[in-house]
């Protein structure tokens, strides 16, 4: 893992895009449900639970290979 820190890795650009991949699509879907209209009460409540499972699972799975 401290290879990763140094400067002189060329690993330093994989670690901004594996966090990205990451948490991008999660907070994507919680900027859509934010866009819906009261009249999607059911879509908005199905796109927060996923967007947090989304999170949960992206940085478990992902936080486990950068360690």
């Amino acid at each position: 893992m401290l290879f990763l820190l140094n400067r002189n890795t060329k690993y330093n650009d994989l670690i901004p895009l594996v966090l990205a991949i990451m948490l991008i699509p999660s907070f994507i879907m919680v900027g859509i449900a934010l866009l819906l209209n009261k009249k999607h009460k059911q879509a908005k409540k199905i796109l927060y639970i996923l967007a947090t499972v989304y999170a949960i699972v992206s940085l478990g799975l992902c936080g486990i290979v950068i360690a």
